[in-house]
C-alpha cells in the first residue's frame, strides 16, 4: 500500500501538513535585515541562485526586487521554482504526491510515468471529492458531476520526472477536498495497520466514514503500482490556518536520526559554533517519539541577525516549558549513541 509521510511528515498515514506556502522550497541565506531577504533553492541548486525579495513595499526599490523575483521564477527551470509561481497564483491548500521509482540512466524516468502519476493523483482527488456529497464504500456513478466540478479549480504543478506532483487546491471551495483527503488517508492507514495486527478487514467498515471508499483505495492502488513505495502529504495554507480536527506541520522539539561518520562530524562542529544544521530526511514516528529517517545533506546554517534572535527565543521558551523538559523525554530522544 502507499507510505504517506509523518506529519509531514509524512508508513499510509497521516499524511503531512504545515505552513508550507510559496517560500517553503526556498530557504533564507542572509539579506538587509528589514530590508529584503536572499532566498536559495534547498540542497546544491542553492549554491548557484538565489532571489531578492523585499519585506515589504517602504523602499524605492521594492517593487522592482519584485518585479525581478517573480520574473526569474516564472523563467526558472526547475519544477520548484514554477511550482512557487503557481502557488503565487493560487494561494491554498497543497497536496503532493511522489512515486518511489528505480532511477533509469541519467536519473530518467519512463516517458509513461508522468501520465501514470497524474491519472492516479485526479483519481486520488476525485475519491476524495466524492466524498465530501456522501460517505459510502463504493460510490459508482453518483455524485460524479457534483464531483468533478470541485475539481476544476484546482491547478496541477508540472511533474518532476514522474515521480512528484504538486495540486494547489483554493481554500474557497476546495478546502473541504482537502480535508476530506486528509481525513480519509489517515483512516486508510488506521485501517490497514489494524488489518494487518488483527488479520480482520472490520476497520474498513469504519473507515468509510471518514471518506474511504473503493474509489479511494483503487486510486491508491494505482498510485503504488510498478513503484517502491508512494506517499501523499496535505499542506495546509498558512492564511487560512489549520482545519479544524485536522493535524498541523510537525513540531517537535526532540527528534532522533542515524548520522554517518562525516555528518556527525559537521554536526558537532556546528554545534561547538553555536550554529544551528540542516539535514534532508522524512520525519518518522516511532515509539511515541519522532525520527528522522534517510539523513543527509548536513550542513550548517548562518542566519542573519533578526533570525539568529528569533531562533534564540524559541529555543529558551523551549527548554522553559516543562513539557519540553528533560524530564518528560524518553532519554534516547535527546542523549544519541555515538553516531546518532
Amino acid at each position: 500500500m502507499p507510505r504517506t509521510p509523518e506529519g509531514d511528515n509524512r508508513s499510509t498515514g497521516p499524511p503531512s501538513s504545515g505552513n508550507q506556502g510559496a517560500s517553503s522550497r526556498r530557504q533564507r541565506r542572509g539579506g538587509a535585515a528589514g530590508r529584503y531577504g536572499r532566498w536559495t533553492p534547498p540542497g546544491p541548486a542553492g549554491r548557484s541562485t538565489s532571489l531578492l525579495v523585499p519585506v515589504g513595499r517602504a523602499f524605492p526599490d521594492s517593487d522592482d526586487l519584485l518585479a525581478e523575483a517573480l520574473h526569474a521564477l516564472s523563467r526558472g527551470g526547475t519544477p520548484g521554482a514554477r511550482e512557487i509561481v503557481l502557488a503565487l497564483a493560487r494561494p491554498g491548500d497543497e497536496v503532493r504526491w511522489w512515486r518511489e521509482t528505480p532511477a533509469g540512466p541519467a536519473d530518467a524516468a519512463p516517458w509513461s510515468a508522468e501520465r501514470h502519476l497524474r491519472a492516479a493523483a485526479h483519481r486520488t482527488l476525485l475519491a476524495a471529492a466524492l466524498a465530501t456529497r456522501a460517505r459510502a464504500a463504493y460510490h459508482g456513478a453518483r455524485h460524479r458531476r457534483a464531483a468533478a466540478a470541485l475539481l476544476e479549480d484546482v491547478l496541477v504543478g508540472p511533474a518532476s520526472g514522474g515521480r512528484g506532483l504538486t495540486a494547489f487546491v483554493p481554500v474557497t471551495p476546495g478546502r473541504p477536498l482537502a480535508v476530506r483527503l486528509h481525513q480519509a488517508l489517515r483512516a486508510a492507514r488506521e485501517a490497514i495497520d489494524r488489518a494487518r495486527a488483527t488479520g480482520g478487514t472490520h476497520a474498513f467498515d469504519e473507515a468509510v466514514e471518514a471518506g474511504v471508499s473503493h474509489e479511494l483505495t483503487e486510486a491508491l492502488a494505482a498510485l503504488v503500482q510498478g513503484t517502491q513505495g508512494a506517499r501523499v502529504a496535505v499542506a495546509w495554507a498558512p492564511a487560512a490556518g489549520v482545519p479544524e480536527g485536522c493535524s498541523p506541520g510537525a513540531d517537535v522539539p526532540h527528534v532522533r536520526t542515524t548520522l554517518d561518520e562525516e555528518a556527525y562530524r559537521i554536526a558537532g562542529h556546528a554545534h561547538l559554533m553555536g550554529l544551528p544544521v540542516r539535514v534532508h530526511g522524512r520525519l518518522e514516528s516511532r515509539g511515541g517519539f519522532r525520527r528522522l529517517t534517510g539523513a543527509g545533506g548536513v550542513a550548517p546554517v548562518r542566519l542573519d541577525d533578526a533570525e539568529r534572535d528569533r531562533l534564540t527565543k524559541a529555543l529558551q521558551a523551549d527548554r522553559e516549558s516543562p513539557a519540553s523538559s528533560r524530564d518528560a523525554c524518553p532519554k534516547e530522544a535527546y542523549e544519541p549513541e555515538p553516531g546518532d
